[in-house]
């Protein structure tokens, strides 16, 4: 029986359009290597609540126009001036540091608190000069986007950039933060940790960590080579869904109950050892 009982109006079956967004992988070399920076959300956050995440956010709708009147963004094509933008101000807000040409500067807490108020403060802040920012230091290292079968999804550019000796740390904000700590790893050990479940990240920041730790092997962990590889070739389209260790997700195109789009089906174990394929 495939039919709807009568007098049931079935909901529409429909994929949901991404919302664009925008996170910034910052780097250093630390006493052991490169390392990047992971923060921390706060366990009371209605989503991915305790997860180890980077610095990022929504573009909004004024970023455009933000953009328009900063040096170096305005020339930028389609919608990236929105999105460098976007991610110069939430790397403002979130971690205190405003990225510009050759330099890097510490916000204070004081505006930071304006920002979070009211974003038009940084537009404000850069062109009375309080605060630099600028493109020129940042790259685009790759794109993710939600898989079909959630109901909120994001198209995320990762963006990357490097803290060179003498630069401030980032620092978390003292009240209002969705971050409690912040915390420098090499990326393979990052991966290593959460591979034991004693992390809890994201599917699209396990793979951009995995690419990452690729990316520094095969160029003898020099950082700065590594994200020249990637920015080269900035990866996008579909990524294996890890919803933890040794589980992947695949979703399927399916004629399944509506608003449903898709099946599920998962993929135990480890890669090139025994799986365990559970399709329903």
């Amino acid at each position: 029986m495939d039919e709807a009982p009568e007098g049931m109006v079935m909901p529409e079956a429909r994929i949901a359009t991404p919302r664009e967004s925008t996170s910034i992988l910052i780097t250093r070399n630390g006493s052991e290597g490169p390392e990047v920076l992971l923060a921390h959300r706060i366990p009371t956050l209605r989503a991915f609540a305790d997860f180890w995440a980077l610095p990022g956010g929504g573009i909004r709708g004024n970023d455009m126009d933000a953009a328009a009147s900063i040096k170096g963004l305005d020339q930028l094509e389609g919608d990236w001036p929105a999105v460098f933008a976007a991610i110069l101000r939430e790397t403002a807000e979130e971690v205190g540091l405003a990225i510009g040409d050759g330099e890097i500067e510490r916000v204070s807490m004081a505006l930071r608190h304006m920002i979070i108020e009211d974003s038009s403060a940084w537009t404000s802040a850069v062109e009375e000069g309080v605060i630099p920012a600028s493109p020129a230091e940042i790259t685009h290292i790759g794109t993710r986007t939600t898989p079909p079968f959630s109901p909120l999804r994001f198209r995320n550019r990762f963006m990357h950039v490097h803290l060179n000796d003498g630069s401030p740390e980032p620092e978390l904000l003292d009240i209002g933060s969705e971050f409690d700590e912040l915390r420098w790893m090499h990326p393979a050990e990052a991966v290593k940790v959460w591979k034991t479940g004693n992390m809890l990240t994201a599917p699209p920041i396990v793979t951009l960590l995995r690419d990452v730790a690729d990316a520094l092997e095969a160029n003898n962990d020099d950082i700065h080579a590594a994200m020249a590889a990637m920015a080269s070739e900035p990866k996008s389209g579909e990524h294996r869904i890890e919803l933890a260790p040794n589980i992947e997700c695949v979703p399927l195109r399916t004629a399944t109950l509506p608003p449903a789009t898709h099946t599920n089906c998962f993929i135990l174990g480890e890669q090139g050892g025994e799986r365990l394929i559970i399709d329903p």
